[in-house]
């Protein structure tokens, strides 16, 4: 009854896009769609050489649609169309990876599909709210990640041996904290931008299109094509821990930015140098050993082909579903040792934003905090005035005091101003920027809703501020999609910030601030 939706056929990475104009809910077109897959074994065998080779000849134009197919409009997408204003279902038949997803998730394993009756009752939902078979469901239809194809390399397994100092002992640290040299204990300024990169965790993981791409990554049978998607989104959220937390129109900070920059200085094999002594690589399949010590012993050999790498350096290896922390001693006799595969991003079925990957990637990020100030003064409108021929008050001032006047500054703008005036005041400001600003939000504690559904929790948090007139208050920031209507302007949206670009202009994904009660 006017309930509209989309038939889609993937073959050879196009989407073939039938549109239905009405019963497309799950008891109209979803039937007749699973309907359409036989579930025997040799009559799905044929059924998908056919089906292939008529989407084959319908891209190579030797051949046209025919029966219903041909008065239905057709449009063939280079992405998987998934739901809108105008469209509530969609049904895909993949024909690439033989999976069939629902609404862009995906459901089943197509050469085991459920009977129509079962494919009803089992659908559910994830805790982002997308849709996921049930756990009631017959594990013979659910989809299956495939192993690698790709084998790890021989000279890169080597290098994770030869640079072992003592190879019967094992390199991989169990603790984190000890192969980071930092307490267990974590301080209030860890606690809080720790909180706040799961939100934008959190963000990602609830927007459908973020999360079709990833899961498509793990299901796809030909994982090569999507290595360069994986690599790049990797490299981004490894970044963003490593740019100051500084959401303000003042402040022109843009991840996208600073991964151009970088990658304009990339070292041997490729690193991202984030700081001095802390690198970054992206990495494949490493909760697989064999991949993982590949992917470690190519690390360390870059790091040691790279001559400004002095004394103990860093690395982070991440695939995105992983992160792995990598620490190289380059003096002489020197070692490595390594975390194992750190779960990075929260799963599908996560009851809490927090990850070990995220916890061991944000305090590798805070172990150096001496050039926040300069950072963000580089890329605000600030400037330094020129040095005076000899000390100002403000340099009498004992250091310890000059802290204690930056502690009290609430706003970012008199904050950065009183970090000019001397070289003093801009090196007692950095620590104050370790807690995040956002908007005119100065975050100082975190807390969780827990009257909030579980979704909400997963992607927003309620944190204590200072606003730019010093009264403390709270606010509620959460992660989510910029939605645009195609007739409105790409103009910078109120309330919003970009978890990546700077503003919201061209922003996807941002953070929505709410000034609300505690």
């Amino acid at each position: 009854m006017g309930t509209r939706g989309l038939r889609v056929y993937r073959r050879r990475g196009k989407f073939f896009a039938f549109y239905n104009h009405s019963d497309s809910y799950p008891a109209g077109l979803g039937v007749e769609m699973v309907e359409s897959i036989p579930r025997d074994p040799s009559e799905y065998a044929a059924w998908l050489e056919k089906t292939r080779a008529e989407y084959d000849r319908l891209l190579e134009g030797k051949s046209e649609l025919s029966g219903e197919d041909k008065s239905n409009s057709l449009e063939i997408h280079e992405t998987r169309p998934t739901t809108d204003l105008f469209v509530e279902y969609v049904y895909e038949i993949d024909l690439d990876d033989e999976v069939f997803w629902m609404n862009a998730m995906p459901m089943f394993r197509l050469d085991r599909m459920p009977s129509p009756e079962v494919f009803l009752e089992v659908r559910g939902r994830d805790s982002y709210g997308h849709y996921v078979p049930k756990p009631s469901m017959p594990a013979e239809h659910a989809c299956q990640i495939p192993a690698p194809s790709q084998t790890p390399s021989e000279e890169d397994l080597s290098a994770y041996t030869s640079f072992l100092k003592h190879p019967p002992a094992s390199p991989v640290a169990a603790d984190v904290c000890t192969l980071l040299g930092v307490s267990e204990e974590l301080s209030a300024s860890e606690r809080i931008r720790i909180a706040l990169y799961e939100v934008m965790a959190g963000g990602l993981m609830s927007i459908a299109v973020f999360k079709t791409v990833l899961l498509n990554a793990q299901l796809a049978r030909s994982p090569s094509t999507h290595q360069p998607w994986i690599a790049q989104t990797a490299k981004k959220l490894v970044v963003r821990a490593f740019v100051p937390m500084v959401f303000h129109s003042d402040v022109e900070l843009s991840v996208e930015d600073r991964v151009a920059e970088l990658e304009d200085e990339s070292g041997a094999g490729g690193l991202l140098w984030l700081t001095p002594d802390v690198c970054f690589g992206a990495g494949f399949y490493l909760d697989y050993d064999d991949h993982l010590r590949a992917a470690v012993g190519k690390m360390v050999r870059d790091i040691h082909e790279t001559p400004s790498a002095k004394g103990v350096i860093y690395g982070a290896l991440c695939s995105v579903f992983h992160i792995v922390i990598v620490k190289v001693d380059k003096a002489p006799g020197g070692s490595f040792e390594h975390t194992p595969a750190l779960q990075f991003l929260p799963s599908r079925f996560t009851e809490s934003p927090s990850t070990p990957g995220i916890t061991a990637l944000l305090r590798l990020a805070f172990r150096e905090d001496s050039t926040l100030c300069e950072t963000v003064l580089s890329k605000s409108p600030f400037t330094s005035e020129p040095p005076a021929e000899s000390p100002t008050f403000v340099d009498r001032l004992p250091p310890e005091l000059i802290t204690r006047v930056a502690s009290f500054i609430p706003d970012l703008r008199s904050l950065l101003a009183f970090a000019t005036l001397s070289d003093s005041t801009k090196a007692r400001v950095s620590p104050e920027l370790r807690f995040p600003f956002v908007g005119t939000h100065h975050l100082f504690g975190s807390s969780v809703r827990e009257d909030q559904p579980l979704r909400q929790r997963l992607r927003s948090r309620t944190f204590s501020t200072r606003n730019d007139d010093g009264d403390a208050h709270v606010c509620h920031i959460s992660g989510a999609r910029l939605v645009r209507m195609p007739w409105e302007t790409k103009g910078e949206v109120k309330g919003c910030f970009g978890m990546f670009t700077r503003g919201t202009m061209n922003a996807v994904f941002v953070l929505a601030v709410e000034e609300g009660k505690a």
